[in-house]
């Protein structure tokens, strides 16, 4: 079998693995944000674009050429994307933020499809093994600085991956299928801007196909579209305690939904900004900027209750490894501190009728005839007077039925009943 043939085949064998790949992402949307779906459909249009400018003629071959440019930037991109929002790295950006980071590519990408605008300025086309290639590209400024923003984003996401794969379990094998995915296309376009490789054939989609075959080995092997942190983002959402991430500069890294709530202000208006810059309770404040004084070695450290808006928090201080950031979480209290003023309420009111109350115990002298008691000093008081004297009781004097039958007969119902009682 000719050369050409195996090089198409391989080609073509990639596209179908990254079709698979993007179909896969289309329907684990969710977990994927779209982003593996963007870096499957721009690298698989990218090998096609590839392949069909080698079938066609040199002298029909320059519009393919800029296409493929475009797609091998789109894809990087997309790349990138994926990466940052996977590791955690990147949940959301602004307008004005996603325009300055496509700015460069943009402009480049664009420039492209004309000689002579900076980036590509000649291209000459030949033939080898009955296929179209490049024979000799002069590059222009523009080019210099389009590669050097595109392999910077090539390096932050291996930086990404490398953190990713540091947290252990799952993640490290999906941060190994992403740092695999990323390097292997890196360093085949190096190779082949170096002129390390003969440019009889393009081996970009070779690489891309082996990119593909890791994220595959990351999404089934190691359920890469099933933990992403995108569900672990949720379930913080999720939490009825407030959590707000605040950097060594007293910058808000990121906050639940819980504490926007407490906060009173959006996520996007908090993200980026300094904490004391910030239109928030005061206690909130100091706390947060207290927790950044503390040392860096306490893993965790609980401080006083804050009472926000008529809400009563107590607040846990957890340390980010040995940076100078901080996890601020807020835990509402309210019902609890309801519960225990009451209790405290309760048991004053109680301490305070048992300081009231006075007892008496032991064996009490008492006599047969009168009932007088006789105290410490041998003298003999009528009953009311010694525990008067003793508890602080006060008496109410009145008769039994028995006795005002006895003394006041006159006073009896008739039909020979008691009388009532006298008082």
């Amino acid at each position: 079998m000719q050369i050409q043939v195996l090089y198409l085949l391989a080609v073509h064998a990639a596209v179908v693995l990254l079709a698979c790949l993007g179909a896969y992402g289309w329907v684990r949307r969710r977990a994927s944000g779209l982003t593996m779906v963007a870096v499957a459909v721009t690298t698989a249009l990218w090998a096609l674009a590839g392949a069909t400018m080698a079938l066609l003629p040199p002298e029909s071959a320059r519009p393919l050429f800029s296409l493929k440019y475009t797609l091998l930037g789109l894809s990087n991109l997309s790349m990138f994307l994926f990466v940052a929002r996977h590791s955690g790295h990147w949940r959301r950006t602004t307008w004005p933020g996603a325009a300055a980071f496509l700015a460069i590519p943009l402009v480049a990408h664009v420039a492209a499809w004309f000689d002579g605008a900076g980036v590509l300025q000649s291209v000459t086309f030949t033939t080898a093994h009955e296929l179209t290639r490049t024979l000799r590209i002069t590059f222009g400024p523009l080019y210099v600085v389009n590669t050097a923003f595109h392999f910077s984003l090539v390096l932050m996401s291996l930086g990404f991956a490398l953190q990713f794969m540091r947290r252990g379990g799952l993640e490290r094998g999906q941060g190994l299928a992403i740092f695999v995915a990323q390097l292997v296309p890196a360093i085949t376009n190096v190779l082949m801007i170096a002129d390390f490789v003969p440019r009889e054939f393009d081996l970009m989609p070779i690489g891309q196909g082996l990119a593909a075959a890791a994220l595959f080995w990351g999404v089934f092997r190691h359920r890469m579209l099933d933990v992403a942190p995108v569900a672990r983002h949720a379930l913080v959402d999720a939490l009825g305690d407030g959590i707000l991430i605040v950097d060594g500069r007293q910058c808000v890294v990121d906050l639940n939904r819980r504490m926007v709530e407490v906060l009173g202000i959006a996520r996007s208006a908090a993200v980026g900004r300094r904490l004391d810059t910030l239109s928030i309770a005061e206690p909130l404040r100091s706390a947060t900027l207290a927790a950044l004084a503390s040392p860096t070695a306490s893993a965790s450290c609980p401080s006083d209750s804050l009472c926000i808006r008529d809400r009563v928090y107590d607040v846990r201080t957890v340390a980010v490894g040995q940076t100078a950031a901080r996890v601020l979480v807020l835990h509402d209290v309210t019902q609890r501190q309801h519960l225990e003023d009451e209790q405290r309420r309760l048991i004053a009111e109680l301490q305070a009728a048992l300081a009231q109350v006075k007892t008496l115990t032991g064996l009490l002298p008492i006599c047969a005839g009168c009932k007088k008691i006789k105290d410490e000093s041998d003298t003999w008081q009528p009953m009311e007077r010694y525990i008067r004297a003793r508890t602080g009781a006060e008496f109410s004097h009145g008769m039994c039925p028995e006795c005002a039958t006895l003394w006041y007969p006159q006073f009896a119902p008739p039909g020979g009943g008691p009388p009532s009682t006298v008082s």
